[in-house]
């Protein structure tokens, strides 16, 4: 009996330093969070609505997520982004209102040149808004919903001031191929969605009809144990559907901060 007990107590003694030399040895899978604040200027164009451009201020929220996968040069990234804008007339007497949700996951390729991390890929973008105006008429507002397939590049230079781990980092985003929904030319959204009266009102986008690119530059800043990051986004959303011109021009500046863990993967 006292063989068998320490049978026992010697297989369970060895699987438990196998189990944690398995977890030492085992790959540490690099995940950032990252949520920023920002506020700056917008400008905002819409001929279903008004012949005008209307600017004013413009706010933003954006979390990512970006994680590496068990393929050590290929990482995922996701990014929710909210606008939040109202902008005026050049006469100052009327007001729009707008607001943008979007999200985007994208897959990065990455590779190291000197201190530099080069990253490109792919990934696809939902997008979904409105924009108000205040001077009333059959039309005072408009919708926009539209998915993208996007090309994104991107590169991050890790430097040392003052003794301390600074990182410089940029990255555009640009949509190429895909569907927005738009109303026609003149064509009211009670004739849309209560007559059913369909006219073209999907689009395919692509580059020729919706030029639009984001990009970003940013820098991480060591502050006790914590890491913050400043940085400029810019937004040029552009598309000229069934005869409708419009635009979104946003210049924000962004502050917040950066949480970076390795997550253990057992073998």
């Amino acid at each position: 009996m006292k063989q068998i007990l320490y049978s026992l107590f010697f297989i369970l003694y060895s699987l438990n330093i196998s189990a944690q030399d398995t977890l030492v040895v085992a790959p540490r899978l690099q995940t950032t969070h990252v949520n920023l604040f920002g506020a700056g200027w917008a400008n905002t164009y819409d001929t279903y609505l008004s012949p005008l451009e209307y600017s004013g201020w413009n706010i933003a929220y954006q979390h990512e997520t970006m994680r590496q996968t068990h393929w050590r040069n290929i990482t995922t990234q996701g990014k929710w982004r909210v606008h939040a804008s109202r902008t005026k007339n050049p006469a100052r007497n009327y007001s729009a209102w707008g607001a943008r949700l979007s999200y985007q996951h994208a897959w990065h390729y990455n590779w190291q040149v000197s201190r530099f991390t080069l990253r490109a890929g792919l990934g696809i973008k939902g997008d979904i808004g409105g924009l108000y105006v205040s001077h009333g008429g059959n039309n005072p507002a408009q919708g926009y919903a539209s998915i993208a397939l996007i090309a994104s590049v991107a590169a991050e230079c890790p430097f040392t001031l003052f003794n301390r781990p600074f990182c410089l980092s940029t990255q555009l985003d640009a949509p190429w191929l895909g569907m927005m929904f738009s109303p026609n030319y003149l064509q009211p959204y009670y004739d849309l969605f209560t007559q059913g009266h369909y006219s073209h009102n999907i689009v395919c986008s692509w580059p020729g009809n919706s030029p639009t690119l984001h990009g970003q530059l940013m820098l991480d800043i060591p502050v006790c144990s914590q890491t913050l990051r400043l940085g400029y986004a810019f937004d040029f959303i552009q598309s000229t559907p069934n005869n409708l011109r419009q635009h979104t021009y946003l210049h924000t500046f962004m502050l917040g901060y950066v949480k970076r863990f390795a997550i253990i993967k057992r073998k």
